[in-house]
């Protein structure tokens, strides 16, 4: 719920207002600052910046933002305070030890301490973002978090930068992919007073939350969200752009008539706008191209996100896992089970979304105490995200439905339908053929297969079967060129025993020979 506006935002100067766009929130404050700038009264204008610099920082662009702090440092000696600070984080002035830039880590009041800190905090966590490094970034921001708590009942009295930090933070901990974080950010956000001249942040904080609750949460939720965003005023900031790139993906998502219609209305989303937003931008893509059965149109997509030099590293964060987590869904699903774990190893495992990843790599070859054993504990990241908690459960049931514990597969099941509304048609991915069989016997509402055929899902694999324990020691005998009486006498069994394993062995990896055994078990990663 949001707060009603506060009335914050008027002029600390008795200059009248002398053009319209003076009179919007953002314009009342920015127009004193373009006069007193303009006609050299450069104490009036670094007094005026100091007041409200984040209507300053959003409200002129970068370069003349920048411009206009190099020349207060100059003339001025605005060394001291935001300005300074600023400054000397854009590299417009010297670092002096003496002036804090938020490097403290004394507790933080109310005021300009509070503002500064917020101001250099978030600044040096944007640049460790475009180095690609969002978890250092997040651990950075969770500092000021920790310090700042006091600050809410102030929140008003500081123009604004309660709000500034709660969507910064909420950002930070999107792109290093903990999206429950990223959710209750951004709702302290939407919960902060409305700041006229900076409601683009709290439009911001609905559309981000859109998004990941379109993507990997509750679509339902997400179209809620857009409507919220839409309904807040729009600013004169240069941010506006970035936020109408938020929106035009959350629209190609919910409003397109076709999958078609809305890969036309992302790839029209211009480049410098999408910004921090590609990795989304990207996996709603591959999934539109997935939906539509065009995965080598998919894959030359994804080719061309990995030669653009992007702000990511593999293995950090959200930003450094879409990639490779998309390459690895589509290996599986080509049944390239070894390559497709390849992939996964160069992704943040750390991450709810890998994990899930993870553990339906694990179930398609057949392992499916391992897929439980990744997805231990995961309920905590994924109960308030729909479709991840759809996705934990989907796989479960089919590892238990492959172990043959068949009761704990139908507690996995009903705990799906317990979802508000039940499974959705589009949840039904994440469930097996086999599951989806029981499913459809033993539950009422469960949703129909129809939705599925063709889409090369995870939910078109039949179960594997499971490999006994002595099954797969012979199968690394196997693989080590040993004839069939070694491999008898290292395991202590007959050679018709043996033989008998080697049966099981060849059915359940659907092969008829010893080499072809040994290929599919490492294709499978099985060994």
């Amino acid at each position: 719920m949001r707060v009603e506006q506060a009335n914050s935002d008027a002029p600390e100067t008795d200059a009248p207002l002398r053009r319209a766009s003076d009179r919007t929130p953002m314009g009342r404050i920015r127009g004193p600052i373009e006069r007193a700038y303009g006609t050299g009264d450069y104490a009036l204008a670094a007094k005026l910046i100091e007041n409200d610099i984040l209507t300053a920082w959003y409200g002129f662009t970068p370069n003349v933002f920048g411009e206009m702090l190099a020349t207060l440092v100059r003339e001025v000696g605005a060394t001291d305070g935001l300005i300074g600070g600023m400054a000397r984080f854009m590299g417009l002035a010297d670092h002096d030890p003496s002036h804090g830039d938020g490097e403290s880590h004394e507790p933080v009041g109310a005021g300009e301490d509070f503002n500064r800190e917020a101001m250099m905090t978030s600044a040096r966590g944007f640049a460790l973002r475009l180095q690609g490094k969002p978890t250092e970034a997040l651990d950075l921001s969770r500092q000021v978090q920790g310090r700042t708590g006091a600050l809410r009942p102030v929140f008003e009295a500081n123009h604004g930068f309660g709000l500034f930090v709660a969507v910064q933070h909420g950002i930070t901990a999107m792109l290093a992919g903990q999206f429950a974080e990223a959710l209750e950010s951004f709702a302290q956000a939407q919960e902060h007073v409305l700041v006229p001249s900076l409601a683009f942040l709290t439009r911001d904080a609905y559309l981000r939350m859109g998004m990941i609750h379109a993507i990997y949460g509750d679509s339902m939720r997400a179209h809620e969200l857009l409507g919220e965003a839409r309904s807040i005023p729009r600013t004169e900031s240069w941010a506006e752009a970035h936020l109408d790139a938020s929106e035009a993906l959350l629209v190609a998502i919910f409003e397109a008539d076709e999958p078609e219609d809305a890969l036309r209305m992302l790839s029209a989303i211009p480049q410098q706008a999408i910004g921090e937003l590609w990795p989304f931008h990207l996996v709603t893509t591959q999934r539109l191209l997935v939906r539509l059965g065009r995965r080598e149109d998919a894959l030359s997509h994804l080719g061309l996100f990995e030669s653009i030099p992007l702000p990511r590293r593999d293995g950090d964060g959200f930003s450094g896992s879409a990639i490779p987590l998309c390459s690895a869904m589509h290996l599986l699903a080509n049944g390239d089970i070894a390559q497709a774990r390849a992939g996964h190893e160069r992704t943040d495992q750390t991450l709810a979304v890998c994990r899930l990843v993870g553990a339906q790599i694990e179930l398609v070859a057949g392992r499916p105490r391992e897929a439980l054993r990744v997805l231990a504990g995961l309920q905590a990241e994924t109960s308030e995200l729909r479709m991840m908690e759809a996705w934990r459960l989907g796989t479960s049931a089919g590892a238990h439905q492959l172990l043959g514990e068949i009761d704990n597969c139908r507690e996995a099941l009903a705990a799906a339908m317990d979802l508000p509304g039940g499974v959705r048609p589009g949840e039904l991915q994440w469930f097996t053929a086999d599951v989806r069989r029981l499913a459809a016997e033993e539950l009422a509402g469960w949703p129909s297969d129809e939705v599925l055929v063709g889409t090369g899902s995870f939910g078109e694999f039949e179960s594997a079967e499971v490999l006994t324990t002595r099954e797969l020691d012979v199968l690394r005998d196997m693989a080590t060129g040993r004839s069939r009486e070694e491999i008898a006498k290292a395991q202590f069994i007959s050679v018709n025993t043996l033989k008998a394993h080697l049966r099981s062995v060849y059915r359940k990896l659907g092969v008829n020979s010893r080499a072809a055994a040994v290929l599919e078990a490492e294709r499978r990663g099985i060994i």
